[in-house]
C-alpha cells in the first residue's frame, strides 16, 4: 500500500521529536567560590553545594554536575585560586566537559596534599584551558592530570608549573589522545622515575603546538618520556630548554627520551640540550629546527641549525611578555629569530597569540618588533657559571 507524503512526514516529525526529548540539552556551570565542597544533587542540571543556608556553585560541585548530566557541559572558572583539598581527592572527568578558566594569570587550581587535580576517564573527550595547574604531588602518575586510555583532551593557554609525583610523569601522564596548544611546563619533576613534564603511554597520541618545555627534571626524559611502541608524539613550533635527568652523567637531559614509538618534529623546534632515541624508535623530521650544542635531537634536514651556543640562541628568562602563558623571548641577535635557510611553514599565531611573520621564527614565540630586548646580557654565556665559557 502506497503510504501518503502526509503520514511519511508526520512519522518522520513524530521521531524527530522523540529524539530531541531525550537528549537533554548541555549545561554552562558558573563557579562562583573557591570553596571545596561536593555537590548536593548531581545529575538534576544545578550546580549547588550548600554552606551553611547558601547555596553556591564551587568547582568540585560543577564537575560531579556535569559527570552526572547529559550532554558535554561547559564549566567557567572565574579569576582566583582554588585549592582541591585532600578530604575529596583529585577531580574525576566521567562525562565530556570543557572547563575553562579566565587566563593563567588569573585563575590558578592548586593542591593541599598528596593527590593529582584532574583524572579522564576512558571514552571521554574534555578540554581545559586558559587556567594555571600549580604545585600538585601525587604517587604513582601524573602530578596535574591523568588521561586514560580511549580518552580525548584539548589543553589550550595552560601553564604547568611546580607539579611533582613521586613516580612518572611530573604533570601529565598521557594515555589517550591528547594535543597541547600555547601552553607552558615549568618545573614539574619526576621524583623517581621518567617524564619530568609528559609521558606517552599505552599508546597514546601527544601533539604539542606553540608551547615551552623550561626545567622540568626526571629520571629519564626531563621534557617528554615515550615508553610504549605505539606511543606518538609530534612537536611543533615549541621551545624545550632547560630541562634535565639523570640518565646521563652530566644531568643535561634528553629533553625527549624516545624508548619505543615515534616522534615527528613538525617545524621550528628549539632544542637548548640532548635527546635519547632508541635504535628501534621512529623520528622523522620537516625541518627548521635548532639545537645547541649538539645533534642529537634534530635530524639535518632542510633549515636545521645544529652545534649552537646558548649565547647564539640569545634567549631572554621565562617570563611574561604579553601572552596567556609564560615564554622565553628571542632576542633581536637570536639565530632563532628568522632563520635564513628555513622554508618551513608554522602555525599563523605564536604562543602569545602574536602573527607569525616572514621565516617564522624557531621556538614557541614570535619575536614583533615592539617587543623588548631579551637574551643573554653576556654572549659568551657568563651568567651560567661555566667558567670556561668566560673570556
Amino acid at each position: 500500500m502506497r503510504t501518503s507524503s502526509y503520514v511519511s512526514r508526520s512519522v518522520v516529525l513524530f521521531g524527530v521529536v522523540l529524539l530531541a526529548s531525550a537528549v537533554a540539552p548541555a549545561r554552562t556551570f558558573e563557579v562562583v567560590v573557591a570553596l571545596d565542597l561536593p555537590d548536593n544533587n548531581p545529575g538534576n542540571g544545578f550546580c549547588v553545594a550548600t554552606v551553611g543556608s547558601f547555596g553556591v556553585c564551587t568547582l568540585r560541585a560543577a564537575v560531579e554536575e556535569a559527570n552526572a548530566y547529559p550532554g558535554h557541559d561547559v564549566i567557567l572558572v572565574p579569576d582566583g585560586t582554588f585549592v582541591l583539598e585532600s578530604q575529596y581527592g583529585q577531580l574525576t572527568i566521567e562525562g565530556g566537559v570543557s572547563i575553562h578558566g579566565y587566563g593563567a594569570w588569573n585563575t590558578v587550581i592548586e593542591t593541599d596534599g598528596f593527590h593529582r587535580m584532574f583524572e579522564v576517564e576512558s571514552g571521554v573527550a574534555a578540554t581545559i584551558a586558559g587556567m594555571t595547574l600549580r604545585g600538585a604531588a601525587a604517587s604513582g602518575l601524573g602530578g596535574a592530570i591523568v588521561t586514560a586510555s580511549g580518552s580525548s583532551l584539548a589543553i589550550t593557554r595552560v601553564w604547568f608549573d611546580g607539579n611533582s609525583v613521586g613516580g612518572s610523569c611530573g604533570a601529565l601522564a598521557a594515555r589517550g589522545s591528547v594535543t597541547v596548544r600555547e601552553s607552558t611546563f615549568s618545573h614539574n619533576a619526576a621524583l623517581s622515575g621518567p617524564g619530568g613534564a609528559v609521558c606517552v603511554m599505552l599508546g597514546a597520541d601527544l601533539t604539542v603546538i606553540n608551547s615551552t618545555f623550561f626545567a622540568n627534571a626526571a629520571s629519564s626524559g626531563g621534557a617528554i618520556h615515550v615508553a610504549t611502541s605505539s606511543g606518538s608524539v609530534t612537536l611543533l613550533s615549541s621551545t624545550l630548554i632547560d630541562n634535565t635527568d639523570t640518565f646521563v652523567a652530566n644531568g643535561i637531559s634528553p629533553s625527549v627520551h624516545l624508548d619505543n614509538g615515534t616522534l615527528h618534529l613538525d617545524k621550528n623546534l628549539i632544542f637548548p640540550g640532548y635527546c635519547y632515541y632508541h635504535d628501534w624508535a621512529a623520528v622523522s623530521s620537516d625541518g627548521g629546527n635548532a639545537e645547541g650544542p649538539s645533534q642529537e635531537c634534530v635530524l639535518g634536514v632542510d633549515g636545521d641549525q645544529v652545534d649552537l651556543t646558548r649565547g647564539a640562541l640569545h634567549l631572554g628568562s621565562l617570563g611574561n611578555y604579553g601572552g596567556p602563558v609564560p615564554t622565553m623571548l628571542p632576542g633581536t641577535l637570536s639565530v632563532a629569530v628568522d632563520p635564513p635557510f628555513s622554508s618551513a611553514t608554522c602555525p599563523s599565531l605564536d604562543a602569545r597569540g602574536e602573527p607569525r611573520s616572514g621565516q617564522c621564527d624557531v621556538g614557541a614565540a614570535e619575536r614583533q618588533v615592539d617587543d623588548p630586548e631579551s637574551g643573554p646580557l653576556f654572549i659568551d654565556d657568563f651568567e651560567s657559571g661555566d667558567t670556561s665559557a668566560w673570556q
